[in-house]
């Protein structure tokens, strides 16, 4: 059975950079570090991740982390930037690493999206109400 479902296990060291005023605010964080890709088998109900202290049951989420799909180097950049009418948001994911097997293995990802008529108050305060998904957009790629 093809494994579909993964989850990453990661360790490394990330930053963030936040800076706000009256009109806005603006953040960045940077990830950069070891990366392992796990798989998640699924079984029947809705999953719930199984533990040592968790008895079996008919909804389980086993997941075993001897059996590393791939590892590698994670890069992950996200920003956002949040003005008194749009927030926008962006982020890149890069992946370069192993599969078990020994074949090489890369994923590169991106993201955008940008939301107009949101309310910045001079507060500090966020309204999404009546905003509007203005653009979205993805991609990742193996």
């Amino acid at each position: 059975m093809p494994v579909t479902d993964a989850y990453m296990s990661v360790s490394g060291n990330a930053q963030f950079h936040n800076t706000g005023n009256k009109n806005g605010f603006w953040s960045t964080t940077t990830f950069t570090g070891t990366a392992s890709v796990q798989p998640i088998v699924f079984t029947t109900g809705v999953p719930v991740k199984q533990t040592p202290t968790t008895p079996t049951s008919n909804t389980v989420v086993t997941v075993t982390p001897s059996m590393s799909l791939a590892s590698g180097h994670l890069t992950v950049w996200d920003g956002i930037s949040v003005n008194r009418r749009t927030v926008v948001e962006t982020a890149t994911l890069t992946f370069k690493g192993t599969e078990a097997t020994g074949a090489a293995v890369s994923m590169r990802g991106t993201f955008h999206f940008t939301f107009t008529h949101v309310v910045y108050t001079t507060t500090g305060t966020i309204t999404f109400t009546g905003s509007t998904l203005q653009s979205a957009h993805g991609a990742l790629t193996c």
